[in-house]
């Protein structure tokens, strides 16, 4: 088999920064005037990812249907059970439960023989109520949960399911699971009889997808575990948003992935192949994306750009502030001629992120090869930069069979994901003591009342 380093592909796009997470109180009861005003403030704390935002008066309380956590303890996030489960075993054992092959049905859930060139047992999951599976687990331990999925026709947002292993929520990261849609441009990008450059419009590419359990915030680098005991268990999906249908659900355990180093001990090089070939992709002639808000558009700021005119508009990068959303992806197509090694580079300008680079996880066919693609960092630049995806000395090399391959970028939150979680935390903790002191208090105190508050709680300054 020949072997060549032969590829760079040059894609522009404008990456913009992290969010940080916002959260918002989960409740029964809300007069309409205090609702509509906590609501906005929350709304705005999504927009802006400012933490501050998450603290607001509780006169009343109010319910929000995407909730990401649950205002409560530490302990019930994902990063206790795991350390709750360090010495947990990862069994090498799969388990695959068909869709239809339900124990429990509650709301308008039916199941199917075939959808969309897949036959079986399947089912369509409604956006309300609930499906539970029971399977037997022959080895106790840790793992992972992979769904495949259909994103039936909606209303063209992420689907949404609350996860419940054996009746229980096992981590507050798994009261809201998003599985993505799959979006394309309609038409190929056209001219206005003044040669400006009309957007195309977006419709839904519906498909099979494998989708391996992850935090919807992507703060874990990994997809996440599930404790399971041995015999008889069950999983439960309650439908929060939009209805999908589920082929199968695999309970296995995902390897993990290599270093590069690891790989690419095993390649075979020669160093007296040429490496001059060249393949160029615009950005915004994308594939696939996971939100029809990802539409391309035009940057007139700099002639690194193309196509460029400077009194046209031209429809030449994808991405900027619409791509900022943890989970969100893009991806294109590229063909290679043969069979070889290839290198991968992106023009990118991240003008944003002062100080803290913008992460985004690198997939081949929907596969990583090596640790290192889960973290391709962009850093602050208020220029167009060429970024070759390596370790800042060597670029890595990606061995590709010829024909057709698809790149995907998708957001996550790669090496400030532990400070984003001890922020998250703080802003838990603050929220739990406003409550207290409120329960006290009121919302209005009274400036001459003694509340002892440090008496009756304690620890309010430790």
């Amino acid at each position: 088999m020949k072997r060549t380093i032969a590829l760079i592909i040059l894609v522009s796009f404008i990456i913009t920064s992290f969010v940080y997470p916002s959260y918002a109180a989960e409740a029964d009861e809300l007069e309409e005037a205090e609702q509509t005003e906590q609501t906005d403030q929350a709304d705005e704390a999504g927009k802006t990812g400012e933490v501050e935002e998450v603290i607001v008066p509780l006169t009343t309380e109010s319910k929000f249907q995407k909730l990401v956590f649950e205002y409560t303890l530490k302990e019930n996030g994902y990063e206790a059970y795991l350390e709750k489960h360090k010495d947990t075993p990862r069994p090498d054992r799969e388990v695959v439960i068909e869709g239809g092959d339900y124990s429990i049905l509650d709301g308008d859930s039916f199941t199917l023989s075939s959808f969309e060139g897949i036959e079986g047992n399947l089912i369509r999951t409604a956006e309300e109520g609930f499906v539970e599976w029971k399977f037997n687990i022959e080895e106790a331990g840790l793992y992972n949960i992979e769904i495949t999925y259909y994103p039936v026709e909606g209303r063209r947002s992420y689907i949404e399911r609350r996860l419940y292993i054996n009746g229980e929520i096992p981590f507050n990261e798994a009261r809201l699971i998003s599985f993505t849609r799959m979006f394309a441009d309609k038409t190929d990008i056209r001219q206005d009889n003044q040669g400006h450059d009309i957007r195309p419009s977006q419709e839904e590419r519906p498909g099979w997808i494998k989708f391996v359990l992850r935090d919807s915030e992507r703060l874990f680098a990994d997809p996440l575990c599930f404790y399971f005991d041995k015999g008889i268990q069950s999983i439960r999906l309650e439908g929060i948003k939009e209805p999908m249908v589920i082929a199968s659900i695999r309970i296995f355990n995902q390897k993990e992935l290599p270093s590069y180093d690891e790989v690419s001990a095993g390649y075979n090089v020669s160093p007296d192949v040429d490496d001059s070939y060249i393949q160029i992709v615009q950005a915004e002639d994308t594939y696939l994306k996971s939100d029809a808000t990802l539409f391309p558009v035009f940057d007139r700021s700099s002639s690194k750009t193309e196509p460029f005119e400077y009194d046209k508009i031209k429809l030449n990068t994808i991405g900027g502030s619409n791509w900022k959303t943890s989970g969100q992806w893009l991806s294109w197509t590229i063909s290679v001629p043969e069979d070889g090694y290839y290198k991968l580079a992106f023009k990118a300008r991240q003008n944003y992120s002062v100080g803290v680079p913008v992460t985004r996880a690198l997939y081949i066919d929907g596969e990583q090869y090596f640790a290192e693609m889960n973290r391709v960092e962009f850093f602050y630049d208020t220029d167009w930069q060429m970024k070759t995806v390596g370790d800042g000395k060597e670029p890595y090399l990606f061995y590709l069979t010829k024909g057709d391959h698809e790149i995907k970028l998708e957001i996550v939150m790669g090496s400030v994901s532990d400070i984003v979680r001890d922020t998250n935390q703080v802003v838990i903790d603050l929220y739990s003591l406003y409550t207290r002191i409120v329960m006290l208090t009121g919302t209005s105190p009274d400036y001459y009342r003694d509340y002892q508050l440090e008496k009756k709680i304690p620890d309010m300054l430790s």
